[in-house]
């Protein structure tokens, strides 16, 4: 049941509901007062105000008959036809009721202005007499159940648009963390196809790297977002696999200072800027070649570097300018940076001040809590 004459419309908290009728009986018991004392016939204001507070209160005893009522059969452009039939009859009861009981608590007071007719009498007479103003006040009644009705009917509305904004949000994500597994798998397996016929340890040996990083995509799975210590973990298995490929030509360096390995990143972000790093910086090259991989906080924000010394991005992109990443790698991670975090990241490509190409992101600063 409903505990208030406001709890139905959601507008407002009971106690509010309640003060505001008190609120409407104490303006009405003023003007009166002020009208018998203009009239040269004064009346006590508690007596006018015991009136007034019947009457308002007998509204608001009412009031959620009149809410769960309208939400019933709400008046609304496609039932109005249905509805209105019903809320005729309802007024009438409404009016009846409350005329009745206010017409007792005025006898049972004993406080009249004029000789106290027969009950029946004095009803009928304040039925004729109020029957318009009761249908004002239903009618307020109504509306005011009816704009409650369309804000909570808005509000479900954007809660349904918010939820499905984030499962389309969630299944985005899916599609571009899922276009990333078969592209690393592809390139690994080509890894194991040329060592498997020229060095048969090395081949064990990656494939036992891989199995390590598919256990670890499996424990990660439907997470968008790990901690960087967990990032850094899965990039060293891989940076295993490219060793066993490239041997002494690789040298992979980490700088990555312990105040940060707790912070949020995107999930799997950093191998596919290691594998460009590497597929564009360090095999077109004949002698060894270095990838690093920085991270550092900056006030409220998290910056990733991953940087390599290879020959750079064509044409004059000069140091800090900006750079169009072209492959599933770089999309997939701009599109994934946009998808979590809006316009609080970026990400850039640019060739660095000792040659090579850095790639910088930045996003939000944030730790995960331990249970995450």
């Amino acid at each position: 049941m409903d505990p208030s004459p406001l709890d139905a419309p959601r507008l407002v908290p009971w106690p509010v509901g309640f003060l505001i009728f008190t609120l409407i009986a104490l303006a009405f018991a003023t003007s009166a007062t002020a009208m018998y004392a203009i009239k040269g016939d004064p009346v006590p204001f508690y007596q006018v105000l015991y009136w007034t507070t019947c009457e308002w209160w007998l509204w608001a005893a009412l009031a959620p008959v009149i809410f769960r009522l309208d939400r019933r059969y709400p008046l609304s452009r496609e039932r109005w036809r249905r509805s209105l039939p019903v809320h005729l009859i309802a007024y009438v009861v409404v009016m009846l009721v409350h005329e009745v009981l206010y017409v007792l608590l005025e006898r049972a007071s004993g406080w009249t202005l004029q000789p106290m007719p027969p009950l029946g009498r004095q009803i009928l007479i304040f039925v004729s007499k109020r029957a318009a103003f009761d249908l004002l006040v239903y009618s307020a009644l109504v509306g005011l159940s009816c704009m409650a009705n369309i804000y909570r009917r808005y509000q479900e509305r954007e809660l349904r648009a918010s939820q499905l904004e984030g499962q389309l949000t969630r299944a985005q994500l899916e599609v571009l963390r899922s276009q990333l597994q078969p592209h690393f798998l592809f390139n690994t397996l080509n890894t194991i196809s040329s060592l498997i016929h020229s060095d048969a340890v090395q081949a064990e040996r990656v494939v036992s790297r891989l199995g390590d990083l598919l256990r670890l995509s499996l424990a990660h799975d439907g997470l968008h977002e790990l901690r960087l210590r967990e990032e850094l973990e899965f990039l060293g298995h891989y940076v295993d696999i490219q060793r066993s490929r490239f041997r002494e030509r690789l040298a992979v360096e980490v700088d990555v200072p312990p105040a940060v390995l707790e912070a949020a990143v995107p999930t799997f972000v950093l191998q596919p800027l290691v594998e460009n790093a590497i597929r564009h910086g360090i095999e077109p090259r004949e002698g060894p070649g270095r990838v690093r991989v920085r991270a550092e906080r900056k006030g409220d924000r998290l910056v990733l570097e991953v940087a390599d010394n290879g020959p750079g991005l064509p044409g004059h992109a000069g140091p800090g300018s900006n750079g169009n990443g072209r492959g599933i790698g770089l999309t997939n991670t701009r599109a994934r940076l946009a998808q979590l975090y809006g316009a609080a990241q970026s990400i850039t490509l640019a060739n660095g001040a000792d040659g090579g190409v850095v790639v910088r992101l930045e996003m939000p600063w944030r730790e995960l809590p331990p249970h995450e």
